[in-house]
């Protein structure tokens, strides 16, 4: 896990704590948790958080779009009832001035004769609905720091995944075709950018290692009856490799299988398979076509030891 979702992972986790133990105000929740979208580069939440943060401006009922969505998000809206009609508002006080709201009452209900029962009456339904607004708000911070929390478990537990097969396969790559690893790690690189014209090199390093893998298994030669066997035919001589040294026909078949969808998805991305055209690739395709590449190599090299 790279080094800022590491961090994210640690905040997430600790804010969580923060929430459940009631360890520190909700005004330093909400910071802390700007803070965490950040990390994850979250604008739609940075967005969010920038109103709880900074405040509304608005007031209850004549806010921008941005500040209701927001103050929707946050728990803050509700309905209020005139002449048989129903209207929605929003409570657009600060999570600060809600807590003083809260504090006063609290002080004016333990010293009942500095104020008259009206004024305590007020105070205490005032409390009451400041503090139901402070819990709404941070419940669903606490929604969204525990969705980012398994997000990011979750990834974690992928990139580990990810790490005990390329730490399996490395070795073996490397010693069937040797400048292997630099054209992976390049891939690798290529796939974190945000850079379209990367992503394809990245698909077509992906190609040319499994190509590279077919010309030391099977090198180019006469072709098996209809079966081409040529230079650009890698797909061809890989399955034919396999068949010749699988000892398991269903795990043959297995990458057989895999090896030809992801052999012709490359060749699209390439043009090598339709005439020159040339199949889009998306950031995502190029990460899928690196883990791709790893799980089939190794499955092949598997069957090589």
């Amino acid at each position: 896990m790279t080094t800022k979702r590491a961090e994210a992972l640690i905040l997430a986790e600790e804010l969580l704590t923060d929430i459940e133990l009631s360890r520190i105000e909700s005004v330093a929740i909400v910071r802390k948790t700007n803070r965490l979208a950040r990390l994850m580069d979250d604008n739609e939440a940075l967005a969010w958080l920038s109103y709880e943060v900074g405040g509304y401006i608005g007031t209850g009922s004549g806010m921008t779009l941005a500040e209701w969505d927001a103050a929707g998000r946050s728990g803050r809206r509700y309905f209020k009832k005139k002449d048989e009609k129903k209207t929605e508002y929003s409570h657009v006080e600060s999570l600060s001035k809600l807590h003083v709201t809260v504090e006063t009452a609290k002080i004016l209900l333990q010293h009942p004769n500095s104020a008259s029962s009206l004024d305590r009456s007020n105070a205490q339904s005032s409390a009451v609905d400041a503090q139901q607004t402070i819990d709404a708000v941070i419940g669903s911070v606490y929604l969204y720091i525990s969705q980012i929390y398994q997000e990011l478990r979750f990834g974690m537990a992928v990139e580990s995944a990810f790490e005990n097969v390329r730490n399996r396969v490395d070795g073996m790559i490397s010693s069937l075709v040797p400048n292997a690893m630099p054209v992976l790690t390049t891939a690798l690189e290529n796939a974190q950018t945000d850079d379209p014209e990367q992503w394809k090199n990245a698909a077509k390093a992906c190609r040319d290692l499994i190509k590279a893998a077919a010309d030391t298994l099977r090198p180019s030669g006469p072709d098996v009856g209809k079966i081409k066997m040529g230079e650009n035919n890698f797909v061809n001589r890989l399955v034919d490799w396999i068949n010749e040294n699988s000892k398991s026909v269903t795990k043959g078949s297995m990458i057989k299988s895999d090896l030809e969808y992801l052999g012709k998805r490359l060749d699209a991305t390439t043009g090598s398979g339709n005439k020159g055209a040339h199949a889009s690739v998306s950031k995502e395709d190029a990460s899928r076509f690196i883990v791709g590449t790893y799980i089939l190599l190794g499955d092949i090299l598997g069957l090589k030891s």
